[in-house]
């Protein structure tokens, strides 16, 4: 979202990508106001001594050094997973 920040058309970007409508106007002000606010990211998890431990990877960034960062969390593993079950379930002819 933040490359959407400041970019003109960022607004009707942001609604074709939630896939809401990009030309009504209630819409378009909730997905300005949106844009004008600060966020960020965080990964956390467990570490090795039970701990919680967090980590900002709000710039989702795919090169980064960091698998958390570039792997969004998490979220691309997930995705993945549900992928792979979702074609076999489809192949499986017991199904």
């Amino acid at each position: 979202m933040s490359r959407l920040q400041g970019v003109s058309d960022g607004p009707a970007k942001l609604c074709k990508m939630m896939g809401l409508p990009d030309r009504d106007k209630s819409v378009l002000k909730t997905a300005r106001d949106a844009l004008e606010r600060s966020f960020s990211v965080v990964h956390v998890q467990h570490g090795a001594n039970g701990r919680v431990v967090s980590k900002d990877i709000s710039h989702l960034n795919p090169g980064a050094a960091d698998q958390h960062e570039w792997e969004w969390g998490g979220l691309i593993g997930f995705s993945a997973k549900v992928n792979e079950m979702i074609a076999s379930v489809r192949l499986d002819p017991e199904s």
